[in-house]
């Protein structure tokens, strides 16, 4: 199980104890941007936006936190706030938090968007969950966390997703 603590819950788990979670220290993690002028259109909006998911899902990794739920929000020129949310099997990798908040980007609505934002809520820590059975889940944690290493050394983002380029 990787963890004592982990264990121990679901041995009590399993014969009917009922172990609340500890609140996380942290309630969100989260970035937002107003766009600049150039930038107020779907394709270069959604640009910026998953630039925006890729810093959080940095700063979830620093903070040794798992996020459970996605949420993009998108304001308007003129007035106007969208949001919505996707549940997520916990994860802090990037890749996935850049597919789930695609997802949720596609069912936006039409406008004119002046600001975008992300938001990473129902947070666990480290200690807290299970590693993954899935060699595929622990893949893409291992090459976001090697990105964080190379990019921490250059103190840049000389690696990144190629859907975050150019921003």
């Amino acid at each position: 199980w990787n963890s004592k603590l982990m264990a121990e819950m679901w041995w009590g788990r399993l014969r009917g104890e009922d172990h609340q979670e500890k609140a996380s220290r942290h309630g969100s993690v989260g970035h937002s941007n107003v766009l600049a002028p150039e930038l107020r259109n779907a394709a270069r909006s959604s640009e910026v936006l998953f630039r925006l998911v890729d810093k959080a899902a940095a700063r979830l990794r620093r903070t040794r936190y798992w996020a459970g739920l996605v949420t993009v929000q998108i304001e308007f020129v003129g007035g106007g706030h969208w949001d919505s949310s996707l549940r997520v099997a916990h994860c802090q990798d990037t890749l996935t938090l850049l597919q789930s908040a695609s997802t949720i980007w596609d069912r936006r609505p039409e406008g004119t968007p002046l600001k975008v934002g992300v938001v990473f809520n129902n947070l666990r820590h480290d200690r807290n969950v299970a590693p993954s059975l899935f060699d595929s889940d622990r893949r893409r944690v291992a090459l976001s966390e090697a990105m964080d290493q190379i990019n921490g050394r250059e103190d840049t983002n000389g690696i990144y997703f190629g859907i975050t380029h150019g921003v």
